[in-house]
C-alpha cells in the first residue's frame, strides 16, 4: 500500500467515523440530516474500498449476517406477487436500514468511536427531555396535539427515552466512582416521569415496566421484581387519584378495545388497529407461506377489507403482521431469528453493561412491533440498525465464555 493510498484510507476513515457519530446525535431529532448523513456513510464505505475486508467483518458478525438475510427474503418478495414497481421500492426503501448495520460495523470496530456514539446519541437524548420539559411548562411550543412533544410524536419520543432511562440506569450500575451513578439515576428518574405523566405514549409505558423488570430481575433477581411490582402499585395509585395522561390514557385504550366489534368501521385509535390487525390476519390465511410480495401489502388489504373507510393502509401498525402479510412465515422466521440471534450474541460483546443494553435494545424494539411497524418507520428503524451496529460491532466469539464465568446474573446470560 503506498503513502498516498493510506492517507486516503485514514481520511475516509475518519470522515465514517465522525458522519456515524453525529448521526447518533441526529436520529432523535432530524430526518433531513439523517439521510443526510446516511448518503455520506453510503459514499464513505463505498470510496474506501478494502471490500474484503469490510464483507470479512460482516459475514464473522451474525447479527449483520442475520439483518442481511432478513433484507434479501424483502429483496426476494420484490419479484413475486402483484405490487407496482413503485410499492416494491418504497418498502425496500423503507428496510435498508437493515444493510446499514453491515456499513457501520467497521466503522465503530474503534472502542472510542463507540463511546462517542454513546455519548452524541445520549446527548440528543438529554436535549429531548429539556425542551419536553420546557415545552409542559410552556417556554417552547411542542406539537399540537402535545406541548411535551418536541422533535418526534409520542410513540418515537417516548420509545427513545425508555430505552434511554433503561440505558442510565445499567451504566450507573457499572460505574466505578461515587458521584456518577446517582447523578445517572436521578436523570433516569426524571426520564422515566417525563414518558409516563407527559409523554402520553402507551407504547412508551409498555417499554418502561418492561425493561425495568429485566433490569431488576437482572440486577435482584425476584426481589427486584417485586420491587418493580411495588413501584408499579403506588403509580397505579397515584394515578387513580389523581387525574393525569397516564391514567387517562390507559382507560381510554380500555374503553376503545371493549367498543370494538370486527365488522364495524372503527375511528378511534384502538379500534382501528384491531381492525389492521384483523384484516391482515385474512391477507396471511390465504398467502401463509411466502406471502404477498414486498409492497403487495396496501392492494391486498384492500381487498381483504372492501368496505374500508380509512383510506390507504400501508402497514398494520404491528411489524409481525405486516412482514408475515407480505414474507410469509418464511419472513416472520427470518424477523425473529434476527431478535434471537441479538439476544444471544449480546453476551459476547464482553462488556457487562454493553450486553445489558443490547437486550433491553431487542426488548423494546421486539415488543413494540407488536403494537407498531418499527422497522419500516424511518427513525425507530434507523436508531435500531445505529445501536444494533454499535453495540454489536464489539462482538467476540470468545468473550461469552469469559463472561459466564465471570458472573452471570451481571452478564445476564439466560441462554
Amino acid at each position: 500500500m503506498t503513502s498516498r493510498t493510506a492517507v486516503w484510507h485514514a481520511g475516509v476513515d475518519r470522515a465514517s467515523r465522525w458522519a456515524a457519530i453525529l448521526l447518533g446525535f441526529s436520529i432523535p431529532i432530524s430526518v433531513a440530516l439523517d439521510n443526510l448523513l446516511l448518503a455520506l456513510l453510503a459514499a464513505l464505505f463505498v470510496l474506501g474500498g478494502r471490500y474484503r475486508d469490510k464483507l470479512a467483518r460482516i459475514r464473522e458478525n451474525p447479527v449483520a449476517v442475520a439483518a442481511a438475510l432478513l433484507y434479501a427474503m424483502f429483496l426476494v418478495g420484490a419479484f413475486y406477487g402483484k405490487a407496482s414497481a413503485a410499492d416494491a421500492r418504497l418498502y425496500l426503501g423503507k428496510y435498508i436500514d437493515l444493510l446499514f448495520i453491515g456499513v457501520l460495523l467497521p466503522v465503530f470496530a474503534d472502542p472510542v468511536t463507540r463511546r462517542r456514539g454513546l455519548l452524541a446519541i445520549g446527548a440528543s437524548m438529554v436535549v429531548t427531555l429539556i425542551a419536553s420539559y420546557l415545552g409542559v411548562i410552556g417556554v417552547l411550543h411542542g406539537r399540537p396535539e402535545n406541548s411535551a412533544l418536541v422533535f418526534k410524536g409520542q410513540i418515537t419520543q417516548n420509545l427513545f427515552l425508555a430505552v434511554f432511562a433503561f440505558a442510565l440506569l445499567v451504566y450507573a450500575h457499572y460505574q466505578g466512582n461515587r458521584r456518577t451513578p446517582w447523578l445517572l439515576r436521578a436523570l433516569a428518574l426524571i426520564v422515566v416521569a417525563d414518558v409516563l405523566f407527559f409523554g402520553q405514549g402507551r407504547t412508551g409505558y409498555m417499554t418502561v415496566i418492561l425493561l425495568s423488570l429485566y433490569l431488576f430481575f437482572i440486577l435482584a433477581r425476584w426481589r427486584g421484581v417485586l420491587v418493580v411490582a411495588l413501584a408499579a402499585i403506588v403509580i397505579g395509585a397515584f394515578s387513580a387519584a389523581v387525574p393525569n395522561s397516564l391514567s387517562a390514557r390507559i382507560e381510554q385504550a380500555v374503553r376503545e378495545a371493549r367498543q370494538w366489534q370486527p365488522s364495524g368501521e372503527s375511528t378511534t385509535s384502538i379500534g382501528i388497529r384491531l381492525d389492521f390487525y384483523y384484516h391482515s390476519l385474512k391477507i396471511i390465511e390465504k398467502h401463509p407461506l411466502v406471502g404477498v410480495g414486498t409492497g403487495g401489502f396496501e392492494a391486498a388489504y384492500a381487498r381483504a377489507n372492501k368496505d374500508n373507510n380509512q383510506g390507504p393502509v400501508r402497514n398494520p401498525s404491528n411489524e409481525y403482521f405486516l412482514v408475515t402479510a407480505q414474507q410469509g412465515l418464511v419472513g416472520l422466521a427470518l424477523l425473529i431469528a434476527l431478535f434471537v440471534t441479538q439476544w444471544r450474541s449480546a453476551p459476547r460483546l464482553g462488556d457487562r453493561g454493553a450486553t445489558l443494553v443490547a437486550r433491553g435494545l431487542v426488548l423494546a424494539m421486539a415488543s413494540g412491533c407488536l403494537f407498531n411497524s418499527f422497522l419500516l418507520d424511518h427513525t425507530e428503524g434507523l436508531a435500531f440498525a445505529w445501536m444494533s451496529a454499535l453495540l454489536f460491532s464489539g462482538w467476540n466469539g470468545a468473550a461469552g465464555s469469559r463472561c459466564k464465568a465471570a458472573d452471570s446474573a451481571d452478564c445476564s446470560n439466560s441462554d
